[in-house]
């Protein structure tokens, strides 16, 4: 810039030019302040115009921030000595600190300004009218920061009110606003020689931002001059208002002062009265009654209310024609003070005001009535009394000609005043802060009333008053438009110069071609002989070129390509470029002079002819597509664009040809009218959409489903989301479809919207449509209707949840049903083993008692199995988890079934192929069940031969395998093992329930396992069974069973409590305990058994859980609660599900007992539990079995035999005991007919059955 130039080539140093910069910058901005101020006195508070903004942004953009020292010193300069001075605002810390506040927000503004303009008043940048428009922006908005700050800073200093804070702020801003746009273009133009010889855009930019800031002066003033004009119109309502109050106060106080005078004189007879007191009220509408009080004569006055002798008042109200008697009514207590004051002062005075009828507000006006006869002290004659409604007095006031904006606030005088706002139709309280109301315009002015003093304040509160006026809008629309123009008009004229310009130079340059142009003509004439000479190497030179040049086109041709020939208007080819040869496999000379037919089929030979006849009858280009069989055997599509060749007479003599291989493109196209077909013919409906959800496409199936509109494919809505219904519109939009751009796809349920907004449920897949860079570009669709698949699965969840309700109720019976058998089948077992432990008992009686016991306890495994079952197929199967040593359990297995092998005389073999010992995790007793199943099964069912067990480790699994050598199973019989109740012919043959297969499996498939069998009819049948049972690190300790005792050890003693509510299990488990020497008691329900608790200590308790009144659950909880209560419980229950086993033992019994239950069980209950001693038995040596006998007479007895086995079958023990009777031991052998009479005796036909079938079997 000039002016920085200039600056800087000073011969002073740079500190001494800087100081001078900031230094003139100082004087200056002061100087311009102290004219700005002059226009304070016009306006506000403020100023209308600050030249010193202009000044300060021109010299941050001109200098940068080397001047702002000067610009902040000028500011804080102009605030103390000016502004504050003629305000007398006094030197302090407030002031200061608002010097430098306001001071730091001129400076920051102007930096911000200059910092976002800081090319525009560079030398070599033009100016253009997006820059102008962006300074005049950056004005506007930044000189936002120095008004707030300096209007809250002058009203935090008591200089500015808050009512007229906005004002004064926009007045502020308007003035920075102004100087700035004003003064700074025009110090540019002043000082800066660059930019004022710019084009005519630098004379735009000066128009715009100066005619913007003087346009902006104009019409802030004319909105002074019309808010001026406001003001005193709202001052002379105001008073007149006033002047309407005060007036008819002063009238009031003037008639009472007249009737005072009146009585004085004349008297107060009641016509007088009367007569007085219409007039008054009919003077003076505002008031409502007048009332006369006379003194009682004879009484002298005393200074107190009750001295006055005040007698009954004569009242003559609004709307009455005759006088009223009665008390004198003071309507507020503070009227006792103003009577007395009144006499005392002899004066009239006003009472303070109060609510009367109908809640209005009113006051009352005592005139005292005083005679004062000479030389006699003065007399109290009466109390002239009135009540102003200050209601109507109010509404008397208020003339037609007053707005209704006029705000009317009344604060009356006393200790207590009130605030009462106007209202349309009367008075009501204000707020306590409302003799302060905030307003754009307001006026207060007081209202004397006898001695008191009510303050009028009126206000106008319009929260629009700094909307601008249509004059003040049209003004700045005018000058606006006016700027707009002249700006235009300039640019417009200096383009109109430099297009002038330009044309001048055009023809100098003109002039001077021509000039040049004779010049050279002259020349050439005088080298024309020359010339001539050069002629022909001219011409030999032009034949040289002539050929280059047909070389470079036929360069040019043949490396094009696309295929080109030319031919005659006879259809011989003329010429051709090596793509049309290679495309027929030929070589240019091949193709020169032949025909179409000489070079292609037939068929396609008669096309080209055919396009040929129509390119030379057009008059421009013929384009069309054709096949052609090109040398690779393939048809290629070519699109052709043949034209007629014609010469200098516009004759044709031949038609040149240029074709495109589109064979890629026309099956590109092919391949996407396939992909429309399917996409139309598809049960399914498919649908695009743009990557905001527009709707592009949808085949006719979803169109269909949605939209029922299949004949127009364009009628779609705007957006995808809106075919859902409205409470799923938000998560397609907003879920959806971002997650589908984000990851790809999105696949789930939704529903959507039939043609009549009915949803149905839909199975959808979104997914992105890229392009060949993998850009998404559209969102594609995939809807399935399965409304019919969704009733499918409603019908099946029912159908599903009347199985499961079937399978529940099955359980439940069976659950119920299982308690009920267990109670009396328990009474049985208990009985029949208390009899068997008597030792007096007949050898028969204890092979009946056996009898008893066996068939009882095979009832029990019948139920055992069925609840098994039903618990499998109810998914309700609990599994224990026990750490068991495997070897020792398939030890005690085969021992179990050893017995049963040895009596039919088959061998029972166990291998296992890992070492011993092996402790495993699971469950123990179901593992038995599965086992003992299967080979109590495989000795039932083999007559002879041999039966084994095999176990194989695999990791983590084992292998059970049970082979054997009976007669097999048929292949169409080998599946129906496996479903309950049913059973094979062998099954039939030798009796059973069918059930141990069928538990089996579900048992190995629930620990997680499998069972198969594999058979064949003749070669015996293969079990195996594999299930998850992996080692443990665990070491094994030898715990053998409880052994069986006979009584309490000498010394011992055991006090023990049964609660039973059946007679019979108390009965059988008293006698057992009894026998054992035992203390007992017995309760029949949980209350006598807290009641037997509460009166003697037992060792141990066995209760019942079902009884009547108190159960056992009950029973346990209420004992807990004693504290010293620590006797041992045992449940005993008919109840013996596994898992309300685990429920009773979580509820805190020491130990649960299943009915019916054997006798050890009970034993060793009271052996953990009791802590009493006992004795067991000595163990019996045992006897090995000796299964030698003679051989058996067939011929007697196989007819016996036979007959024996089948009655067996079909369980008629009477019948098959009377067969056994017929044979005798020399028929058998003695071994074998007393295991024959013993199976009978214990009524296992079972047992029986496999004798016979041994027997039989090993007859043959």
């Amino acid at each position: 810039m000039d002016l920085l130039r200039l600056t800087d080539s000073l011969p002073l140093p740079q500190s001494l030019r800087l100081l001078l910069l900031n230094l003139v910058l100082v004087l200056a901005y002061l100087a311009l302040a102290k004219f700005g101020l002059g226009w304070s006195s016009l306006t506000t508070d403020v100023t209308l115009i600050w030249p010193a903004a202009g000044l300060a942004l021109f010299s941050i953009m001109t200098f940068g921030l080397r001047a702002a020292p000067g610009v902040l010193i000028g500011s804080a300069s102009t605030t103390l000595l000016l502004h504050f001075n003629q305000q007398d605002v006094p030197l302090g810390p407030e002031s200061l600190l608002a010097t430098l506040a306001m001071s730091s927000a001129d400076l920051l503004q102007v930096v911000l300004i200059a910092k976002l303009n800081s090319q525009l008043l560079l030398r070599n940048s033009p100016i253009r009218s997006r820059r102008v428009l962006f300074f005049i922006g950056c004005v506007l908005l930044c000189c936002v920061f120095s008004a707030s700050v300096g209007v809250v800073s002058l009203y935090q200093l008591g200089l500015l009110n808050l009512g007229t804070l906005p004002e004064n702020w926009l007045t502020w801003w308007m003035g920075d606003c102004i100087g700035m746009l004003v003064f700074t273009p025009l110090l540019a133009w002043a000082l800066l020689p660059g930019l004022r010889h710019q084009d005519a855009r630098a004379q735009a930019f000066l128009l715009l931002s100066s005619g913007l800031g003087v346009l902006l002066l104009l019409v802030a003033t004319l909105g002074y001059l019309e808010r001026s004009a406001a003001r005193d119109r709202f001052e002379g309502e105001s008073n007149l208002l006033w002047l309407a109050l005060s007036t008819r106060l002063s009238g009031s106080l003037h008639d009472l002062d007249l009737a005072q005078h009146n009585i004085t004189l004349g008297g107060a007879s009641d016509r007088e009265f009367l007569r007085l007191a219409r007039s008054l009220l009919e003077h003076n509408p505002w008031l409502n009654h007048i009332a006369w009080v006379p003194t009682q004569a004879g009484e002298q006055l005393e200074p107190s209310l009750a001295a006055l002798n005040l007698g009954d008042s004569q009242m003559v109200t609004r709307h009455s024609t005759r006088i009223t008697r009665a008390k004198l009514a003071l309507g507020h207590p503070g009227n006792r003070t103003v009577i007395l004051n009144a006499w005392q002062q002899r004066e009239l005075r006003a009472g303070p005001v109060y609510y009367g009828e109908r809640g209005r507000p009113a006051l009352e006006i005592y005139s005292p009535v005083m005679t004062c006869p000479s030389e006699q002290p003065c007399s109290l004659r009466g109390l002239l009394s009135a009540q102003l409604n200050l209601t109507e007095w109010a509404s008397q006031a208020f003339s037609p000609e007053l707005p209704d904006q006029l705000q009317l606030l009344l604060v009356t005088g006393g200790p207590d005043p009130l605030r009462l706002q106007w209202q349309p139709g009367g008075w009501v309280d204000a707020s306590p802060d409302s003799n302060q109301p905030v307003a754009h315009l307001r006026y207060q002015r007081s209202l004397p009333l006898a001695d008191q003093t009510m303050e009028m304040i009126t206000y106008h509160q319009n929260p629009l008053w700094f909307v601008p006026s249509w004059l003040q809008v049209s003004t700045l629309g005018i000058g606006l438009a006016l700027i707009s123009l002249l700006s235009a008009y300039l640019i417009t004229r200096q383009k109109h110069q430099d297009l002038l310009m330009r044309n001048q130079s055009r023809l100098q340059e003109e002039i001077h071609i021509s000039t040049q142009a004779l010049r050279k003509a002259n020349d050439w004439l005088l080298k024309e002989v020359e010339q001539r000479q050069q002629t022909q190497e001219q011409l030999e030179s032009s034949q040289e070129v002539l050929r280059r040049r047909e070389q470079e086109l036929r360069s040019l041709l043949d490396n094009i390509p696309d295929p080109i020939w030319l031919k005659d208007i006879e259809g011989h080819y003329l010429n051709c470029n090596r793509a049309f040869a290679q495309l027929l496999g030929k070589t240019e000379q091949e193709i020169v002079g032949k025909r179409e037919h000489e070079l292609v089929s037939a068929d396609i030979a008669q096309v080209f002819r055919r396009n040929d006849r129509v390119a030379l009858g057009s008059a421009g280009p013929h384009r069309h597509e054709q096949w052609l069989v090109a040398a690779d055997g393939r048809l290629h599509m070519l699109d052709t664009l043949k034209v007629a060749v014609r010469d200098a007479d516009n004759q044709t003599y031949g038609i040149l040809g240029i074709g495109r291989d589109i064979t890629d493109k026309h099956e590109l196209i092919s391949e996407l009218e396939k992909f429309k077909r399917f996409a139309e013919f598809s049960a399914q409906g498919f649908g695009i959409a743009s990557l905001k959800g527009e709707t592009l496409y949808m085949n006719p199936s979803m169109r269909r489903m949605l939209s029922d509109r299949s004949t127009n494919e364009d009628d779609f809505k705007q957006q995808f989301w809106l075919y859902y219904p409205p409470e799923l519109q938000v998560r397609v939009r907003d879920d959806i479809f971002p997650k589908v751009v984000e990851q790809g796809h999105w696949q789930g349920e939704l529903a959507a919207l039939h043609a009549d907004g009915s949803d149905f449920p839909t199975q959808e897949t979104f997914f992105v449509i890229r392009d060949d860079q993998g850009k998404p570009q559209y969102i594609g669709n995939v809807m399935t209707d399965i409304s019919a698949q969704k009733e499918t699965e409603a019908e099946l969840s029912q159908a599903k949840e009347a199985a499961e309700e079937a399978a529940r109720a099955k359980s439940r019976f069976l659950a119920n049903m299982s308690h009920e058998i267990r109670t009396p089948l328990n009474a049985v077992l208990g009985y029949t083993q208390l009899l068997m432990r008597d030792p007096q008992l007949a050898g028969n009686q204890r092979e009946r008692l056996q009898l008893i016991l066996n068939a009882s306890q095979r009832l029990l495994g019948l139920i055992n199995d069925v609840l098994d079952l039903s618990k499998i197929e109810s998914g309700a199967l609990n599994l224990r988890q026990d750490y068991f040593d495997l070897h020792q359990e398939m030890q005690e297995i085969h021992a179990i079934i050893a017995e049963r092998a040895n009596a039919k005389g088959l061998s029972l073999g166990l291998e296992i192929d890992f070492p011993a010992p092996n402790i495993v995790r699971g469950d123990r007793q179901k593992l038995g069940q599965i086992l003992l199943n299967l080979l109590g099964n495989a000795v039932k069912f083999t007559h002879q031969g041999s039966v084994n067990l095999m176990l194989t480790r695999h990791g983590d699994w084992v292998d059970f395998v049970i082979s054997d050598t009976g007669p097999g199973i048929a292949p169409q019989e080998l599946e129906q093992l496996f479903s309950a109740f049913r059973q094979g012919q062998a099954g039939q043959d030798s009796g059973g329930t069918g059930l141990g297969l069928t538990l089996s499996r579900h048992l190995a498939q629930g620990m997680g396992g499998s069972l198969e069998l594999t058979s064949q009819l003749g070669e015996g049948t293969r079990a195996h069974l594999r299930l998850p049972l992996p080692s443990e690190a665990l070491t094994r300790h030898n715990s053998d069973k409880p052994n069986t005792i006979v009584r309490l050890a000498p010394g011992s003693h055991c006090h023990v409590l049964v609660v039973e509510d059946d007679q019979a299990s108390a009965d059988v488990l008293v006698s057992l305990l009894e026998q054992l020497g035992c203390t007992t008691r017995c309760a029949y329900n949980g209350r006598e058994g807290i009641d037997w608790c509460a009166q003697e200590r037992f060792d141990i308790i066995f209760t019942d859980i079902r009884m009547p009144d108190v159960n056992g659950l009950e029973m346990l909880r209420q004992l807990r609660r004693q504290a010293d209560f620590v006797t041992p419980l045992v449940a005993v229950s008919a109840s013996s599900l596994e898992h309300e086993r685990t429920y009773y033992l979580a509820q805190g019994f020491h130990d649960f007992i299943g009915k019916p239950y054997g006798f050890e069980e009970i034993f060793s209950a009271l052996q953990q539990h009791s802590g009493a001693r006992f004795e067991a038995p000595e163990p019996a040596p045992s006897q090995p079995l000796v299964y030698q006998d003679d051989p058996i007479n067939f011929n007697l007895a196989g007819q016996s035999l036979q007959q024996i086995r089948q009655t067996a079958a079909s369980g008629d023990m009477s019948l098959c005991k009377k067969l056994a009777n017929q044979l005798s031991a020399d028929l058998l052998g003695q071994q074998r007919h007393q295991q024959l009479l013993a199976a009978i005796k214990q009524y296992d036909l079972e047992r029986v059955e496999a004798l016979v079938n041994s027997w039989l079997d090993g007859s043959r």
